[in-house]
């Protein structure tokens, strides 16, 4: 019996050794923002595929990840899919001391230019010195490499280095941080860490600053619920709030790793709302679905 028994286990032991010899491994390099939303990608698809292993890296092992996340914009020569869409909004500390200098204003492009960016040399000489009312917010925005300070200001016409005031290296959460130091600034984030993800309500110590929109686009941004405005986003464009997208970059593309993304676009956008991503229109979708099997499939 006890033969026996040291069999089945030498059987058992061999079969798990099998299994984890046989087993694919796709990495993924992810910015800190979409970390969480990645996370229940894999989880939900190694439940289903238990012959696949995927696993987050960083540091040196980043730079030779399999799938890339990112949310800047992807160059036209290399191979993405989009996976989610996300948004940014402009917004100060609750206690900010100057935002009763906003609170009764609409802000349309012009004023939320002026508020963040600076003067072109034409408005400048127009200007000739004279203060705008604007000048008095201190602005702090993002330099890292996921920031999403460059797509908010290529949405207004701008370049990242045309921002007022002070850049913060690393991830914009760290902007956040910086409101608390200095309640005078203003900065812009996307809904991820501007909201709860458990109350789904906007984080007590925030303010959205006020944007002249439509008075049911209004009504959802000043509910201070996130289900609310990822609704209103997903169901027409919003003037003011700029919404891109959350790329894959297909470094090393594999049949599993086409698997892994075609689940994501599939079952995985049922997770994008809760860790306040938009998801894709089922056009978008089908594109994305598309290129995978047909380009990235070829590889």
């Amino acid at each position: 019996m006890k033969k026996i028994f040291i069999t089945i286990l030498s059987v058992v032991f061999a079969a798990n050794v099998f299994a984890q010899e046989t087993k694919t491994t796709i990495t993924l390099s992810v910015s800190k923002f979409s970390k969480g939303l990645v996370e229940r990608w894999i989880s939900d698809y190694e439940k289903q595929n238990e012959n696949v292993e995927i696993r987050i890296v960083s540091g040196k092992a980043a730079q030779n990840a399999d799938l890339v996340v990112t949310g800047n914009e992807v160059a036209a020569d290399r191979d993405a899919v989009a996976v989610a869409k996300y948004a940014l909004l402009p917004v100060t500390a609750a206690e900010n001391p100057l935002y009763s200098e906003l609170q009764d204003k609409e802000l349309g492009e012009k004023d939320l230019k002026h508020l963040f960016f600076e003067l072109s040399a034409e408005e400048k000489l127009y200007r000739r010195g004279k203060a705008l009312w604007t000048d008095q917010f201190k602005v702090v925005s993002g330099s890292g490499k996921n920031a999403g300070a460059a797509i908010y200001a290529k949405y207004f016409g701008h370049e990242a280095a045309d921002f007022r005031g002070n850049r913060i290296a690393g991830d914009d959460l760290y902007l956040l941080s910086a409101l608390n130091e200095d309640k005078e600034q203003i900065t812009i984030n996307n809904l991820t860490y501007i909201y709860d993800l458990e109350s789904r309500q906007l984080k007590s110590d925030l303010t959205i600053l006020p944007l002249k929109l439509k008075k049911r686009q209004e009504v959802a941004l000043q509910s201070g619920n996130l289900d609310a405005i990822i609704e209103l986003l997903e169901e027409e464009d919003v003037d003011l709030i700029p919404v891109a997208r959350l790329n894959v970059v297909v470094a090393k593309a594999s049949t599993e790793a086409n698997n892994f993304l075609s689940f994501i676009l599939g079952d995985g956008q049922q997770a994008n709302h809760d860790f306040g991503f938009l998801q894709l229109d089922y056009k978008l979708a089908q594109v994305q679905s598309t290129l995978i099997s047909t380009r990235l499939a070829s590889k």
